[in-house]
């Protein structure tokens, strides 16, 4: 009861939503009064109407009116020359939209009851290669470390604090992708396994008689194979294997901290 939030879009909040959804769980009439999701448009056909030069506030119907609060004026303001678009919650229902300004929206505030909803958001911008340094895991290499990514990311089968909980629920979501994807689509392809440049794309030439035949199949370059590469040096151990990012909710910023020892740290590398 009481919750709401203001007019807003969702990526100018967070540059990385590029799509947001909210489900919801229970219905509006039924177990919650208020809480209306309003998508807020400019009215079509709309044209601003010039303005005198000694028009002032007052006079246009924007002053500070006796008897009218700051909140009642800004809600004025928000409605002013808008469409509001109202959606009401029912259980099972879901609001799906592109993150900018051109979904602009609020939620009015609850008057009764709990509302019950889970907001997601989608982003088309790839996941940063320093921030898999960061992670408990890293990034899986074989079936066996999807597997162990699965239970400790997912399953959370041990107790933890409330951070390593954000921590981990973040880590999911940046490797999820990955965890559901073959790994053999993620490895770059094998550069020695075709030993002819022009194997793959031969030009077929048709004669007057309708035969076809390959000019550069009877003189096709042979090149040969490189020779095996050396076994590369044992990969070093990562210092930071243990530790895993999360956002402190009093700041607001990003912290570090070690998943084995508890130690925490505002920079990273940490000291």
């Amino acid at each position: 009861e009481g919750d709401h939030v203001i007019l807003h879009t969702d990526e100018s909040t967070h540059t990385s939503y590029h799509y947001s959804c909210v489900i919801y769980l229970n219905t509006q009439g039924e177990d919650f009064e208020g809480g209306d999701f309003i998508f807020n448009d400019p009215k079509e056909g709309y044209e601003e109407p010039p303005r005198a030069e000694d028009d002032d506030d007052e006079e246009s119907g924007y002053g500070n009116e006796p008897g009218v609060s700051l909140a009642e004026e800004m809600d004025r303001a928000r409605k002013a020359r808008r469409n509001l678009v109202r959606f009401h919650p029912s259980k099972g229902a879901a609001v799906i939209f592109s993150s900018g300004w051109e979904n602009m929206h609020e939620v009015e505030k609850l008057t009764s009851g709990t509302r019950y909803a889970v907001p997601s958001f989608f982003t088309t911008s790839p996941v940063p290669e320093m921030a898999y340094t960061m992670m408990v895991q890293g990034k899986p290499k074989t079936d066996e470390d999807i597997a162990d990514d699965w239970l400790h990311l997912l399953l959370a089968h041990r107790h933890e604090k409330p951070a390593e909980s954000v921590g981990r629920v973040k880590e999911l979501l940046m490797k999820w992708h990955m965890l559901c994807t073959p790994l053999d689509r993620h490895a770059p392809a094998d550069a020695g396994e075709s030993s002819s440049p022009v194997s793959q794309q031969q030009p077929v030439v048709t004669t007057a008689a309708g035969e076809s035949s390959s000019p550069i199949s009877q003189q096709q370059p042979v090149v040969a194979t490189a020779p095996a590469p050396a076994p590369a040096p044992a990969q070093a151990v990562n210092p930071y294997a243990d530790w895993a990012s999360a956002l402190d909710p009093a700041s607001g910023k990003t912290y570090y901290y070690d998943t084995v020892t508890g130690a925490t740290s505002w920079e990273w590398p940490p000291q």
